[in-house]
């Protein structure tokens, strides 16, 4: 267990500006624009600020206010951030990105970040509001998943949420963190339902935003809930049928090839900005003009900023490689792990899918707190943080 700062050296900025500059960018038909995937304008617009605007030192400055440590687990290496409140008697709230995520999906956004209204929940501290005061301030931990950014990449097989999940949990005991929170979102959902099941004697409370395309997939497979679903659950399956035809091409090379798409998103910056941000355009609620605001809420700094992470760990492929792993292990166990951990769920409007109570329920036998939030998708943190935060100070305020 060891101090760490992010501090990328730089030779490897200067080469990352260099590949930019060489990039040999593909002909294209004109005006097709995010049909076929990532919009060429769009990608060239970016990078062009990326190579010369992009400020990647203030964003490292951001994340190095937050005392972190690599702490060395089952043969990886587990990136820990902690984000202690100045109240007294904050309960820790563990926070798990998902992909294309990494830790910045819950830190960055102009220093606005969900860790905020979550550490310091007071009319002098962001979120106030709901009756939120000191009694619901948390000390946040943001862990990188094994594989992912700071925590990787990763240098064995066999990392599915399970074993990641036990890695996590032995890390946050060697930072004498006990009793705790989880939040996940994404791939961390399934880490953190596992950590759950894992260390129920640890974990107080298991929170959620809940993905539906599993929960979708699983519904559908059920004769009787396919007959009687509802208006907004009939919706969901059509979002379901919209992402297997034309959005989850990546899901299928990550699960099954992840080292040969590996292999180019290491070595073209621009391959590996456009694989990221055409899910940033496609799983972001629209907010205004999409031309000129075309990853929702999130901007493009902060879109860039999780890009690069990726980058200069050189995480790609084993970051998608958890696909694999993950889905190995869903084949065998017929589905996500389950944990009768008490259980709270945030459903966001402009998800992939947004799936409905009943079909969680039969994940989560004690489900005991769900809100259809107002705003937001699939990158809730980024999008509406403090809506985020306000929902997790509500499910959490029971469970101290």
């Amino acid at each position: 267990m060891r101090p760490f700062r992010v501090d990328i050296p730089e030779p490897v900025l200067v080469d990352l500006r260099e590949r930019l500059a060489r990039t040999r960018w593909p002909e294209l038909v004109a005006g097709e624009g995010w049909g076929y995937g990532t919009d060429i304008d769009v990608l060239r617009d970016v990078c062009a600020h990326w190579a010369d605007g992009f400020d990647w030192r203030r964003h490292e400055a951001w994340m190095n206010e937050i005392p972190a440590h690599l702490i060395d687990v089952d043969g990886a290496t587990v990136h820990v951030m902690h984000a202690r409140s100045r109240h007294a008697g904050a309960l820790p709230l563990v926070l798990l990105h998902g992909w294309p995520g990494s830790v910045g999906s819950l830190l960055f956004t102009k220093k606005d970040s969900v860790v905020a209204p979550l550490t310091d929940p007071t009319p002098t501290g962001l979120g106030a509001g709901g009756g939120a005061g000191p009694v619901d301030a948390f000390d946040v931990v943001l862990v990188s998943l094994p594989g992912f950014g700071f925590s990787g990449p990763l240098r064995s097989g066999g990392w599915d949420a399970d074993r990641m999940a036990r890695a996590i949990a032995g890390a946050l005991a060697r930072c004498g963190i006990e009793r705790y929170g989880v939040f996940g979102t994404d791939a961390g959902a399934y880490v953190a339902t596992s950590l759950a099941a894992h260390a129920p004697e640890a974990v107080v409370g298991l929170h959620l935003q809940i993905g539906g395309v599993a929960l979708a997939r699983q519904a559908r497979a059920d004769a009787e809930l396919v007959a009687d679903a509802t208006e907004a659950e009939r919706a969901a399956f059509a979002a379901l049928a919209h992402y297997e035809s034309v959005d989850g091409a990546y899901a299928f090379l990550n699960g099954t090839k992840p080292y040969t798409v590996g292999f180019g998103l290491t070595d073209s910056p621009v391959g590996q900005a456009a694989w990221i941000l055409e899910k940033f355009h496609a799983w972001t609620a629209a907010v205004g003009d999409r031309r000129t605001a075309p990853f929702g809420a999130v901007s493009v700094d902060d879109a860039l900023a999780i890009v690069t992470t990726y980058w200069v760990t050189g995480t790609a492929a084993s970051a998608a490689r958890f696909y694999a792993d993950a889905g190995a292990t869903m084949a065998r166990n017929g589905g996500r792990t389950r944990t009768t951990v008490p259980t709270g769920c945030a459903a966001f409007p402009g998800d992939i899918v947004v799936p409905s109570r009943r079909w969680a329920e039969r994940d989560y036998p004690n489900l005991v707190h769900w809100t259809d939030m107002a705003a937001g998708g699939h990158f809730g943190a980024l999008e509406v943080p403090e809506l985020l935060a306000a929902d997790l100070r509500a499910f959490f305020r029971t469970l101290r």
